[in-house]
């Protein structure tokens, strides 16, 4: 078999149609020739080895198409960990060799492209989720205060939770204090979106030592949409919101200001 006019059709065609190349001669790149084993009995092939112009061909062909992925962000992804590009070699041969053993690529030189959800569970491109930690000297009140500004839900404190790692010695009564008439932890709440996690990362308030002295490096910005920046500004204001000064950048305006303690955030129209 040549392997280098290899090409890719659906799983799901009836009519043979061939798709876009996965190994071709007319890449622009030099493939290294490897030895894989085929069919029992049967001579081993000498197959390209799936360099990276072939496997970016494949999925910046095949993916919009297919299952409609954002193959720029897999790309981005593979561009700087190349342990993956590994990965996809390894997973591309092994899916050439396997098509063979089964008889599936016949003398018309065409190997089956796997779905694109199998190559997608071959290696891992790992997303992280993440939530946003303020440092606070009163992490319960700040919490409530961006609650309301967010119009968040502070979470519940969990009393029996407490009282059962104090039983078992993991925590002491001086880890609590009392908030609202509920025992809570003394070293920090959080609040989240009234939608879940699945709508926006959650915002953990700590107990810190030491008082702020330096502008944040990050911040949030406080989206208020149709309400109006300066309406938002002056109920954020009454409620011990401090104006910082206001910002443009060509059509797009915001102001600038400060929570209770101290900590930036802006607000803006979107």
């Amino acid at each position: 078999m040549n392997w280098s006019t290899a090409v890719a059709t659906s799983p799901s065609s009836r009519s043979g149609a061939t798709r876009a190349p996965l190994l071709s001669a007319a890449m622009p790149c030099k493939v290294a020739k490897s030895t894989i084993p085929t069919r029992a009995g049967s001579p081993r092939s000498s197959a390209p080895s799936a360099c990276p112009c072939t496997i970016k061909s494949f999925i910046s062909q095949r993916l919009p198409v297919r299952e409609g992925l954002a193959s720029t962000n897999l790309l981005g992804h593979l561009d700087h960990t190349p342990s993956l590009w590994h990965r996809l070699q390894r997973f591309f041969l092994s899916r050439f060799a396997q098509s063979e053993a089964d008889g599936a690529l016949p003398d018309n030189r065409t190997a089956i492209a796997p779905p694109l959800s199998v190559v997608a569970r071959s290696f891992e491109v790992m997303s992280y989720t993440f939530q946003v930690t303020v440092d606070a000297a009163e992490p319960h009140v700040l919490a409530d205060w961006w609650a309301e500004t967010l119009d968040w839900q502070v979470e519940p404190s969990n009393e029996d939770f407490i009282r059962d790692m104090i039983a078992k010695g993991y925590a002491t009564e001086e880890d609590t204090i009392r908030h609202r008439g509920a025992l809570v932890w003394k070293e920090g709440t959080a609040i989240r979106h009234p939608d879940g996690l699945e709508r926006a990362p959650r915002l953990l308030f700590q107990l810190v030592p030491e008082a702020k002295t330096v502008k944040n490096r990050m911040h949030l910005d406080v989206l208020v949409g149709d309400t109006g920046i300066a309406a938002a500004t002056e109920r954020l204001t009454a409620r011990g919101a401090t104006f910082l000064h206001h910002g443009r950048q060509g059509p797009h305006t915001w102001v600038t200001m400060a929570d209770p303690e101290g900590n930036e955030f802006c607000v803006a129209a979107d």
